[in-house]
């Protein structure tokens, strides 16, 4: 599958161009853009993925023959397909990734490249999908990740698990205690993971899928997930988490009842379907989570874990406005990546916005503008439609007045203060535009 670039703009077109991409793109999601967008970005993260691989060999860290940079090499040099861009949009394989390079610029080596280098088959190989293989996977912490976030194994000692793949039979063990043996059940296009025997304390960890959704799931449960926040800050996107740190506090990541999550996805995909198919384009996974006290955050994102979101538990209406509102950040990533629309260069002054308690610079406005005008528009949507009970309708229809109320004084501010690219003036025009839209709903 090759993925249709010619769809958006390349650095050689026009200025119109360009602005007429963003125009049409900012506020009505399609299918065969947002593909692209993230086909375009998971390029050039194998690219660069591709450069380590070399460099890491030409300098003699890593030897070329090692069977997992074979595996490696030959993930990079595949043909482009679905299941490539699953692979290199992959939020626990960008960490991944984002990690072992950092290790390796870091002037202190923090792992030892090895690790890394062992873990390639975790966040390389696909057992879903792969007809045959013999290697190794990585147990850590009682846990063998995988780049797909929706299946991970239970393991109870750490280190190197022998991985065997024999058409759809998977066998897994280390030492002679421990055994877990998988099959793979085919329903359609669509694979599943099916426990055949398990020895005690192995086990397959599947997580929920959410309704509608081919690639979407729902968990907490795996290290690279549960980021630890810095309590001792205000919550800002650079300062939130505490790189490196795992947080196994209960408290921060509980059990939680998907059904909450269902709900809200249903509503979004009976409403606006559009809207719905682009999370399933650029989300992985949802990982519910508790802010901490004190903390008034309905979720975040991490650019490291792209494809990624963290929302914070609550009602099935909340939940739906915290999941657009950081599905909007992780598309607007992409976007970003294809045509800048702000200037780096900006002024420092700092702006009190209805949404935040603390005051935030024009990138702030300008990303809480976009991501709520995207809430607004679900919330148009939902109170057009017969899917909301009475008590239902009146908490959207009061919440978004107070939104739109916000967003109309944040434009103000930014369409003053704010310095766009040349093309992305297009953005002031498509949220005025839009906003004048929103009058006669929520004024």
């Amino acid at each position: 599958m090759s993925y249709p670039l010619s769809m958006i703009p390349s650095h050689d077109s026009s200025l119109n161009e360009k602005r007429s991409f963003l125009l049409s793109t900012l506020g009505s999601p399609s299918q065969e853009i947002t593909y692209s967008l993230v086909a375009m970005s998971g390029s050039i993260v194998r690219d660069g993925f591709g450069f380590l691989l070399d460099s890491i060999t030409d300098s003699g860290i890593a030897n070329a023959t090692n069977p997992n940079i074979l595996i490696a090499k030959n993930r990079v040099s595949e043909p482009w397909s679905q299941s490539t861009q699953d692979w290199a949009s992959s939020p626990l394989f960008r960490s991944w990734l984002h990690k072992f390079v950092y290790n390796l610029c870091s002037t202190s080596v923090l792992t030892k490249a090895e690790t890394f280098i062992n873990e390639i088959p975790n966040y390389c190989l696909d057992i879903k999908s792969v007809d045959s293989a013999k290697t190794t996977l990585l147990s850590c912490g009682g846990v063998i990740e995988l780049y797909d976030a929706k299946y991970a194994i239970n393991w109870p000692r750490d280190g190197l698990v022998e991985l065997m793949v024999d058409e759809d039979i998977i066998s897994l063990k280390s030492g002679r205690e421990n055994r877990l043996i998988l099959e793979r059940v085919w329903a359609g296009h669509r694979v599943h993971l099916k426990t055949i025997e398990a020895s005690q304390g192995c086990k397959l960890l599947e997580a929920h899928g959410l309704p509608y959704s081919r690639s979407i799931v729902v968990r907490n449960d795996l290290n690279s997930l549960r980021v630890k926040l810095d309590t001792s800050k205000t919550p800002d996107r650079s300062k939130t988490y505490r790189s490196g740190e795992i947080d196994l506090c209960s408290y921060a990541y509980p059990d939680t009842f998907v059904g909450l999550y269902k709900r809200s996805c249903e509503l979004l995909a009976s409403s606006w379907l559009d809207e719905f198919l682009d999370w399933d384009t650029t989300l992985h996974v949802v990982v519910p989570y508790r802010a901490p006290s004190g903390w008034i955050v309905g979720g975040f994102t991490i650019s490291s874990l792209q494809g990624a979101c963290w929302i914070s538990t609550g009602t099935s209406a909340k939940i739906l406005e915290s999941l657009i509102h950081e599905q909007s950040h992780v598309k607007l990533r992409y976007l970003e990546e294809c045509v800048p629309i702000l200037e780096l260069d900006q002024t420092a002054d700092l702006f009190n916005v209805g949404w935040r308690t603390d005051s935030r610079p024009i990138v702030g406005l300008y990303e809480g503008i976009y991501v709520n005008i995207h809430v607004l528009e679900a919330f148009s949507r939902l109170l057009e439609s017969s899917f909301l009970d009475s008590e239902e309708y009146s908490n959207l229809l009061r919440r978004g007045r107070e939104l739109y109320v916000q967003v109309r004084e944040a434009c103000r501010i930014i369409i003053e203060y704010g310095n766009f690219t040349s093309p992305g003036q297009a953005y002031k025009d498509w949220s005025l535009c839009t906003l004048e839209r929103f009058n006669t709903i929520f004024q």
